[in-house]
């Protein structure tokens, strides 16, 4: 398998509500990511797209690419991370409920609490904060399932502080289209 693709709805909350962009996600699992988003209704002419590759992270708008400042790299390549983690999951032995920790190589570790089939429910995930030196504690949801050529994914991926409010979220990914590319 070389990569993954999905279009996606994602939400982010902000002070004025819920700011809904649509997602155009490519991920070769733990090398490289592109994901293109503009504002829901807006034409992808408006588009914004974090490059994440072996040798850097970039930020590209209307065509000006500008490197990511060193955390908020650190950030982006964990998050981005959490998809091949989704991807070993799926190879790992033991199907069936309960935890399973994943270690990759320039990433923090992951555990996920699986349901009887060995379907990921939730996972706890510390990431470096974007924006300081410290840490950021998520537990990322797992609602739902798409699947192509034998890989299945979650439909919805929501991320939340650990010590969030009840209902509080910080992101949420809705997938549409989920496809598999074969190397």
């Amino acid at each position: 398998m070389k990569a993954l693709e999905w279009d996606a709805l994602g939400e982010i909350p902000t002070e004025r509500g819920i700011m809904r962009r649509t997602f155009r996600t490519r991920v070769e699992p733990f090398v490289r990511a592109r994901s293109t988003s503009w504002l829901e209704g807006e034409a992808p002419a408006s588009a914004r797209m974090t490059i994440i590759e072996p040798d850097g992270a970039w930020r590209e708008v209307q065509g000006t690419r500008e490197a990511l400042p060193t955390q908020r790299a650190a950030h982006e390549r964990a998050q981005y991370g959490l998809y091949g983690y989704l991807l070993e999951l799926q190879r790992t032995d033991g199907i069936g409920a309960g935890p399973t920790e994943i270690r990759h190589p320039g990433l923090p570790p992951i555990s996920f609490l699986r349901d009887a089939n060995g379907r990921p429910i939730s996972a706890t995930y510390v990431v470096p904060d974007h924006a300081s030196d410290g840490v950021i504690d998520q537990r990322i949801d797992f609602e739902g399932e798409v699947a192509d050529q034998g890989i299945t994914w979650p439909k919805r991926i929501t991320l939340r502080l650990a010590k969030g409010a009840p209902g509080q979220f910080n992101f949420r990914n809705t997938i549409d289209n989920f496809t598999v590319i074969r190397a």
